[in-house]
């Protein structure tokens, strides 16, 4: 295991004992190159342990889980095998920059995190935040002996049922206020209304951490973990067969061969359109199934230009553009288009789901530009193919002349940038080939200057070929499949 899995996985080990006198602390984990770059394009995570992975009663291993980019379902990025809390090695190691993690209610991970990332926006799970609250209800709230049990049971029903809806309130005026109210209506409660207060609703930060107003939208995916216990529950059932493992490089060689290997075959499978759709591929086949089915001759009268008319199919201004909701004639959502390229809709379950929703199809079938989502899909895709470079491997050491002194530099960065930069125009010129089809129909049409576009693509196909020939071994295995 010390041989092999360093070859084809970013591994990283922690002595603990750096920063703590526990000498028996320690932690293990490990990446494979594709987890990393799929944990490079996300922002937001779930963060979870499992217990009953081996033996050792203390033994656990972390799972950092995200929605992978391709497939739409929940993916494993990053295994910790550990009996304490650290998160710094990901940040060293593997550039993982986070901005959203969902986490239960847990004082020592979110003391992890915030060692490790300072600004990052720290989320409980809905799930485990009401099962604390209603614990902590069953346990602290009393009535006198006057009355029943079957009233204590429906007074505690009635204040569980207000707690849900504090839960679930996703306006900041409405959230504060009902935190007041419910305050107010059990001021004889105080052993629970010390802990309502002491544990969730002292301080600003404390209501970041659970209130839905203070979600950012991109992370509304992840208002609970239960990705990540669904997750658990797969590798215990379908992987472990519901046996404890008693070896840790058993552990290692089911994560990195059987569990990497169906994630490797669902991507190639989305990617080869063979077989059923993946979640996000299906949203946005129905999206843009729906937005198809609008006539012509009514499809002007659902959009309405930056310029605040009734559109027609010349108009090109960028701005906010308003498109009629397909089932209420009174409702308008607003759609963003930024340099010909439409970038987000006010629509609420584009903004909790942010995949392409159909009035952001109606508005690219009429205006005939592209959706951002898109091509950025189509270059984080791009993006996947190539091997994941880690910290290490990107620095190189550059003595300045003057002084002698040495500057680490990540000379990788501006390859990268430049590759990325390329990457786009190419598949903007992908998305183009519609008009380049529409130039056959244009009659006075320069036909040297369609010359001088051929001759420059052509070009370029050839400085790929000559940087691939010359770079032949480490193209060699680039298409390779598992046996």
């Amino acid at each position: 295991m010390n041989e092999k899995l360093p070859e084809t996985n970013c591994v990283f080990t922690g002595d603990l004992r750096v920063n703590n006198i526990e000498s028996n602390l320690f932690v293990f984990g490990f990446q494979s190159p594709a987890q990393v770059r799929v944990m490079r394009i996300a922002t937001s995570f779930c963060l979870d342990a499992t217990h009953g992975i081996s033996a050792r009663s203390g033994k656990v291993m972390y799972s950092l889980v995200t929605q992978h980019n391709v497939t739409g379902k929940w993916s494993p990025v990053a295994y910790m095998v550990t009996n304490d809390q650290t998160l710094m090695h990901l940040r060293e190691r593997s550039y993982f920059c986070p901005l959203n993690i969902t986490i239960d209610c847990s004082i020592p991970k979110v003391n992890a995190i915030t060692s490790a990332f300072p600004h990052v926006a720290i989320h409980y799970c809905e799930f485990h935040i009401l099962h604390a609250w209603q614990t902590n209800l069953d346990n602290k709230v009393r009535l006198a002996a006057s009355f029943t049990s079957a009233q204590l049971a429906a007074y505690k029903q009635k204040l569980k049922n207000k707690l849900k809806y504090i839960l679930m309130e996703s306006n900041k005026e409405v959230f504060l206020t009902r935190i007041l109210d419910f305050k107010r209506d059990i001021p004889d409660q105080l052993h629970f209304l010390r802990y309502f207060e002491t544990q969730w609703t002292g301080s600003k930060v404390l209501l970041k951490r659970w209130g839905r107003p203070y979600f950012d939208d991109l992370h509304r995916r992840y208002l609970t973990n239960n990705y990540i216990e669904s997750w658990y529950n797969q590798l215990k059932t379908i992987y472990f067969g519901r046996t404890r493992i008693r070896r840790l490089d058993c552990l290692v060689f089911i994560l990195t061969n059987d569990v990497e290997y169906f994630y490797k075959q669902e991507v190639n499978r989305i990617h080869l359109n063979n077989g059923k759709m993946g979640p996000v591929e299906n949203e946005l086949a129905r999206n843009e199934f729906a937005a198809s089915k609008i006539e012509d001759d009514i499809l002007p009268s659902m959009i309405i230009s930056p310029l605040n008319v009734i559109s027609t199919s010349m108009d090109d201004s960028d701005g906010e553009w308003q498109i009629k909701s397909f089932t209420n004639d009174t409702t308008w959502y607003s759609i963003t288009v930024v340099n010909d390229l439409i970038e987000c809709c006010s629509w609420p379950r584009y903004i909790s789901q942010q995949v392409p929703c159909k009035h952001l199809f109606l508005l690219k079938r009429y205006r005939k530009i592209n959706i951002l989502y898109t091509i950025q899909r189509d270059a984080n895709h791009l993006a996947m193919q190539r091997p994941a470079v880690l910290a290490e491997e990107e620095e190189v050491v550059i003595v300045d002349e003057e002084d002698g002194r040495e500057d680490v530099v990540g000379a990788q960065n501006d390859v990268d940038t430049s590759i990325t930069d390329l990457i786009t125009h190419t598949i903007l010129l992908h998305h183009q080939r519609l008009d380049l089809k529409h130039m056959q129909t244009i009659s006075d049409i320069d036909v040297s200057e369609i010359n001088d576009m051929t001759r420059c693509v052509k070009e370029l196909l050839d400085r790929i070929d000559n940087i691939r020939n010359r770079n032949i071994n480490s193209f060699r295995n680039i298409n390779t499949q598992c046996q």
